[in-house]
């Protein structure tokens, strides 16, 4: 059995080294067992028109400061510096069938939260087959183009699958 933490006034049962575990870890990272120093002091308020919370050091409060370290602009938002969509750069131009479907429920929402052109409940996010640039995997036909696809129960989909095939062969 261990002891007390052996920092004078502290009670806590000694964990590692014969210090609680807050000591400890105070003493690994900062060298002491003192509290450390709190960095970011209050200013005034944020240097952000609008904004009711206060500074830092760098003029602007936590949200705004982040934005401008990041960004380089503490007004930007997700929704003006990242593009989302077909238009996000991390999108390839190759795409495989089975990728295209997962990018669409991204894109467009789950097909179940859709209704068909039936009328019933949507289940599948459904291709077209209009693309003139029309991609095959694995003798699937898909289209990278998410302008292509309708939401569509299964029965629909599959009709429409079985009249495509008809009329190919």
């Amino acid at each position: 059995m261990s002891g007390p933490c052996s920092v004078a006034g502290c009670e806590t049962p000694a964990a590692k080294v014969r210090m609680c575990l807050k000591h400890y870890t105070r003493m690994r990272n900062h060298g002491t067992t003192d509290e450390p120093a709190r960095r970011r002091v209050n200013i005034g308020p944020c240097a952000v028109e609008g904004c009711d919370l206060q500074s830092t050091e760098n003029g602007y409060c936590k949200k705004h400061g982040t934005r401008a370290r990041r960004h380089g602009d503490p007004l930007a938002t997700k929704s003006n510096y990242r593009p989302a969509g077909p238009d996000h750069p991390g999108v390839r131009e190759a795409v495989t069938y089975v990728n295209m479907h997962r990018r669409l429920a991204r894109w467009l929402g789950k097909a179940s939260e859709q209704v068909c052109a039936c009328g019933q409940q949507a289940a599948h996010w459904a291709y077209d087959h209009s693309d003139p640039g029309e991609l095959l995997d694995r003798g699937r036909p898909y289209s990278a183009d998410p302008s292509h696809y309708l939401a569509m129960c299964v029965p629909c989909h599959k009709r429409m699958d079985l009249e495509h095939i008809k009329a190919a062969s």
